[in-house]
């Protein structure tokens, strides 16, 4: 019986520990969008500054990414294209899917670079749709 009941606690006790968690992880990311230095939250969260930069980039905007995905199997494709998405492996994701579904197989992300402000802007190059963006085929 002590034995069941200890085990309840670390599980209750973990339970709450994570609610914790993610009420500091919201509290630190409005405290950076108030104006308060990555220092500051830091220092009163008794947390690294490092560790509080890599919460509030978690939480981060949305960012422009170039993604090459390739198509493997009977009819090898590869394509180059401009996403926008909160981190790398997540642009990397969202190409493989949106190259699935205007070419149908099964496409994987082989490279991805975060895109320079001027190399998004070149309007020959880039089309809008639905707020992501596709460059033409690359020749490989």
């Amino acid at each position: 019986m002590r034995r069941r009941s200890a085990l309840r606690a670390v599980g209750a006790a973990t339970s709450r520990l994570k609610k914790a968690g993610e009420v500091q992880r919201h509290a630190i990311c409005a405290a950076s969008e108030a104006g308060a230095s990555l220092r500051e939250i830091a220092a009163e969260a008794r947390l690294s500054h490092e560790q509080v930069r890599r919460i509030v980039g978690e939480q981060g905007e949305v960012a422009p990414y170039f993604v090459t995905v390739e198509r493997h199997g009977v009819s090898p494709l590869k394509r180059r294209l401009l996403v926008r998405a909160r981190s790398g492996r997540m642009a990397g994701e969202l190409a493989a899917w949106m190259a699935e579904q205007s070419s149908g197989g099964m496409f994987e992300a082989v490279d991805v670079s975060r895109a320079r402000a001027h190399e998004r802007h070149r309007a020959e190059e880039v089309f809008d749709d639905a707020d992501l963006w596709r460059l033409p085929d690359l020749d490989d």
